[in-house]
C-alpha cells in the first residue's frame, strides 16, 4: 500500500487529474461544453481576499484559481452531478452566491460538511448541503480524504488506500474531525477510484446531469441490473465501442417505462 512518505503534492498533477476526470465523465454521459476552462491568469472571481475570509492557504487559492469547473446553471438547482447526487463545487460561482461578508462562510460549510478543524491547506471539492459526499483535498500531503467512505468502496477500489494512521501525521482534533474516518488516496489515485466506480457501474448516470449509486439504495437490485445491462448493451466500458447518445436515450426510455413515478 502507498505510504504518505512516498506522496508529494503537485498543483499541475492535480489540475491534470481533475481535467482528465471531467473528460471521462463527458465521454460517458455529460455534455463536454459544460466543462469550463480557466483563463490563463486564473479565475478572476477567486481572489486572495475572498479565500482569506475562508482561512485558506496560498496553495489552495492558487489551485482553485486554475482548476477547470463544471457549469451549474443556478444556485443548488440543475447542478451537474459529478458523483452520485452531488455536484463538484463551482468555486468561481460560489464567490457570487456567497459574497464576501457573513454569507461567505456558507461556501466553507457546504464544501467541508460537518468537519471541524479543517486546516487552511485543505479544501472541499463537493458542494452539498446534505454531506452526501465530502472530499477534502490536502495541498500539503497531496492526498484526498473521502470522509465516511463506504467500506465496500474502499475494499473494492481500483487504487490502494493510504494506510498511515491519521493520528500519526495530524492532530487529534483533525483526526477526530475528518481524517480518522476517511478513505485516503493520493490525489491522482483518488480520481482513478472514482472513474473505476463508473467503469464498474457502481455509479450509474441516468441523465446528463444525474448520477445514482448502488451503495445508497441497495434495495433496488432489479433497477440497477436493468441500467447496467443497458450500458453494457451499448458498449460500456469499452470507450471505442460505447455509444453515449444512444445509451442515454435508452436509459431514459427504460426509466419512464418501468419506473414512471421516480424522478430522474
Amino acid at each position: 500500500m502507498p505510504q504518505l512518505v512516498d506522496i508529494t503534492y503537485s498543483e499541475e498533477v492535480t489540475i491534470a487529474a481533475v481535467r482528465d476526470y471531467y473528460d471521462y465523465l463527458a465521454r460517458m454521459y455529460m455534455d463536454d461544453t459544460w466543462v469550463k476552462e480557466p483563463p490563463e491568469e486564473g479565475w478572476p472571481a477567486i481572489t486572495v481576499d475572498y479565500m482569506r475570509e475562508l482561512g485558506k492557504s496560498d496553495k489552495v487559492i492558487s489551485l482553485l484559481k486554475h482548476l477547470p469547473y463544471l457549469a451549474c446553471t443556478t444556485q443548488h438547482y440543475e447542478a451537474l452531478e459529478a458523483v452520485p447526487y452531488c455536484a463538484f463545487a463551482d468555486w468561481p460561482m460560489m464567490t457570487k452566491w456567497y459574497p464576501s461578508g457573513p454569507r461567505s462562510k456558507s461556501a466553507k460549510a457546504l464544501t467541508e460538511g460537518m468537519s471541524d478543524h479543517v486546516p487552511p491547506h485543505v479544501v472541499g471539492l463537493v458542494d452539498d448541503s446534505e454531506d452526501r459526499a465530502v472530499f477534502l483535498l490536502d495541498t500539503e500531503l497531496g492526498i484526498v480524504h473521502w470522509v465516511d467512505c463506504e467500506s465496500e468502496i474502499i475494499a473494492g477500489a481500483s487504487r490502494d488506500v493510504i494506510d498511515d494512521d491519521a493520528y500519526d501525521y495530524a492532530s487529534e482534533e483533525e483526526g477526530d474531525s475528518f481524517r480518522g474516518n476517511a478513505g485516503k488516496w493520493a490525489i491522482d489515485d483518488f480520481f482513478e477510484v472514482l472513474k473505476g466506480l463508473y467503469r464498474q457501474l457502481k455509479f450509474i448516470p441516468v441523465a446528463p446531469r444525474r448520477v445514482i449509486s448502488v451503495y445508497s439504495q441497495p434495495e433496488k437490485p432489479e433497477q440497477w441490473d436493468m441500467l447496467q445491462r443497458i450500458y453494457r448493451e451499448h458498449g460500456w466500458p469499452d470507450m471505442e465501442r460505447y455509444r453515449k447518445e444512444e445509451c442515454m436515450d435508452a436509459i431514459q426510455e427504460a426509466l419512464k417505462q418501468h419506473y414512471p413515478d421516480e424522478l430522474y
